[in-house]
């Protein structure tokens, strides 16, 4: 009887030793996997290329910031608004920039008429353009320009997801962000993907572990 409560004790022991070094061990990594994102992360300006493709698709590409709820909610990069188990965030700032273009009007002018000067225009008179990737028709008036309208077309598709890093090398987790428009730009972006944090008695490892050592100590 005696033996059998000396390896129950046995038991237990091996149990909290496991559990103590599981803990350490967890620390440890999520400490260092911590300070690698936050490296990566430098928090107002996180890095970002964007590339034109061949089809005049603007492509931003980014990597992933991974680490837990709470500690991105600590750094005050993760924004919760009536949300509870967050997967990720991604915020952008876009821009669209078009040069200086030549509007034609949709009437004819005649500058030679002869009731009015040359270089004068009679108003109001319409203006139209319309372009691949953006419109814009108006009026002009004696007071001024009026715009009717401006449309400029956009379609964005955002993946999340992992490319290759190369061969023989570690694939990379990224952001990419899409916008078919050329004239639309990605002045900044920033990401955060919540990492799905295990309780330590939940992973199989833990469990096996504490199993193993049960098994010798009960061998014994």
């Amino acid at each position: 009887m005696k033996i059998d409560i000396q390896k129950s004790l046995l038991v237990v022991l091996g149990c909290v030793v496991a559990f103590l070094v599981w803990q350490l061990c967890n620390t440890q990594v999520r400490l260092s996997s911590f300070k690698k994102q936050i490296g990566k992360l430098q928090l107002d300006n996180q890095f970002f290329e964007e590339k034109l493709s061949k089809d005049s698709v603007k492509i931003a590409e980014q990597e992933q910031i991974i680490i837990s709820q709470k500690d991105a909610i600590e750094l005050g990069i993760l924004e919760i608004e009536n949300l509870k188990k967050i997967k990720g965030q991604v915020k952008t700032i876009t821009e669209i920039r078009i040069d200086s273009v030549p509007v034609p009007y949709t009437e004819t002018i005649y500058i030679s008429d002869t009731i009015y000067p040359k270089g004068v225009i009679e108003v109001p008179k319409r203006f139209n353009l319309t372009k691949e990737h953006y419109s814009f028709n108006g009026l002009i008036l004696k007071e001024g320009l009026l715009v009717d309208s401006i449309v400029i077309p956009n379609e964005m598709k955002l993946t999340i997801g992992n490319k290759s890093g190369g061969i023989f090398r570690k694939s990379i987790p990224i952001v990419k962000l899409e916008n078919t428009n050329p004239y639309l730009s990605t002045i900044d972006m920033k990401n955060v993907i919540i990492e799905d944090e295990k309780k330590f008695y939940d992973r199989k490892v833990f469990w096996l572990g504490v199993g193993l050592i049960g098994g010798i100590i009960i061998m014994k």
